[in-house]
């Protein structure tokens, strides 16, 4: 089966694809695309009306959760999920029916990192208190309070709930075992889930463009030659032209390309 990236509409640098996680992984890699963070999308929904695409359905986010046994804190918010280091894995063991282990190694990496959240409350959030929460603060940043208030005030949405493996699941398990996380549709008063368990189902990932993450250029010598692009950006349009010749990528997916060679000229 061919999954396809699909364009959102209204919004030209986001395209949005609906496969199995590890499928849109490897698409968004391919044709750099990203996934957005849970502060990108409250910014992106709140750019258009609460009807939009974008807020009638949810989305994976780019965050992930590490749930640890018996532990002090069970269950951790990473900003950059586990479950990208090797997903075709991850889908396997979730078609199996089991959860995704990672070793002791991972683990330790992860809790060193910087911006994780222990999650240790899983209470509904009221959405006027978005800007308060440390939970909202981690996941929307800038965006919480206002985000909150958005959907309050746009579709009546008082609380958000949090969808998490509850301490006795979690302490029943063998080791420490990781989840991605989803954001809601407006029409699940955008809640966060961290406990599916079917990222082989056809859900939905929204992405952005990376090609202008490879092109800021690093400082040169007095008198050398500027480059006007890079390798990476060559690929890029090269990979974004075969798609659309294979008919994976919308001919619309031409006009970044003309952009690219339009900058070229200046």
């Amino acid at each position: 089966m061919i999954y396809k990236l699909q364009e959102v509409p209204g919004v030209p640098d986001m395209r949005y694809m609906e496969a199995p996680f590890d499928k849109i992984v490897k698409k968004f890699a391919r044709y750099r695309k990203g996934f957005l963070s849970g502060e990108d999308m409250a910014g992106r929904r709140m750019q258009h009306d609460s009807d939009h695409f974008l807020s009638e359905n949810g989305s994976w986010t780019r965050h992930g959760v590490l749930y640890l046994p018996n532990a002090e804190h069970r269950r951790v918010l990473l900003p950059e999920s586990l479950v990208f280091r090797d997903s075709a894995r991850a889908v396997e063991f979730h078609e199996a029916g089991n959860e995704i282990p990672v070793d002791d190694e991972l683990v330790e990496e992860a809790l060193a990192s910087k911006g994780i959240l222990f999650l240790d409350n899983l209470s509904a959030i009221p959405t006027n208190r978005f800007g308060e929460d440390r939970r909202t603060i981690w996941l929307f940043e800038k965006n919480a309070q206002e985000y909150g208030q958005w959907l309050k005030d746009e579709k009546g949405i008082e609380v958000m709930f949090l969808r998490f493996d509850d301490n006795g699941y979690i302490d029943q398990q063998s080791g420490a075992y990781v989840n991605q996380v989803w954001l809601g549709s407006l029409g699940n008063n955008s809640y966060i889930l961290g406990n599916c368990r079917d990222l082989y189902f056809n859900d939905r990932a929204f992405g952005v463009s990376l090609s202008a993450a490879g092109g800021a250029e690093s400082k040169k010598p007095r008198g050398s030659t500027k480059l006007l692009y890079t390798s990476r950006q060559l690929t890029a349009e090269q990979e974004r032209l075969r798609g659309v010749r294979a008919g994976e990528l919308g001919h619309s997916e031409l006009e970044q390309t003309i952009a690219f060679l339009e900058s070229l000229k200046q």
